[in-house]
């Protein structure tokens, strides 16, 4: 597939400010004798107009490149949200719990985060929640004009199956009622 990007997405890109400038540092430092400096004082140790075109074809191929663009193309896909993005989110957590020594095929007890406007609607994703087979730990306002929190908990095998189901059973019931999902966290060790 083949990737347009504007002159203003590359040098928006902060890697090709940093080359840029490197570049201009590199010029403004440089000794028309073509005296070698260390390299802690400039871009390279070459001479100007050797120092000069492997920086352009740096910022050139980076331009190339899909990473060099800060926006994505209007034919690209957005970014992850939603779903998606949760999804994403639980796969990062459970590899992490993994290289953390947690045995995901045990059952971990693993917290819910969320909050609510009012108690009104916490309460009822707490009876809808408390129904799906959730224990509350606390449903309180956080303080004086501050959001109604609700945290859950639930023991289970972390399966990518698993994690998914209630991910989507708790965001489902909160977004339903009109409160905010802050996502899950379980410990290695359960």
């Amino acid at each position: 597939m083949r990737m347009t990007i504007s002159k203003e997405q590359i040098l928006a890109d902060p890697l090709i400010k940093k080359v840029i400038e490197e570049i201009k540092v590199a010029q403004a430092h440089s000794r028309p004798t073509g005296i070698h400096r260390p390299l802690s004082e400039s871009l390279t140790t070459m001479p100007r107009p050797a120092c000069v075109l492997p920086a352009i074809a740096l910022v050139l191929a980076l331009a190339a490149s899909p990473i060099a663009a800060q926006t994505p193309p209007a034919t690209q896909p957005p970014p992850a949200k939603g779903h998606a993005a949760e999804e994403m989110a639980d796969m990062h957590t459970l590899e992490a719990l993994r290289r953390n020594g947690a045995n995901l095929s045990k059952p971990h007890k693993v917290q819910y985060f969320t909050n609510f406007p009012s108690d009104a609607q916490m309460s009822a994703a707490r009876k809808e929640l408390l129904a799906a087979g959730f224990t509350v730990v606390r449903a309180a306002q956080a303080g004086k004009d501050q959001p109604w929190v609700l945290i859950l908990t639930r023991i289970m095998p972390l399966s990518t199956e698993n994690v998914r189901a209630s991910r989507q059973t708790v965001s489902s019931a909160v977004t339903k009622n009109g409160g905010r999902y802050d996502g899950w966290e379980a410990a290695a060790v359960p």
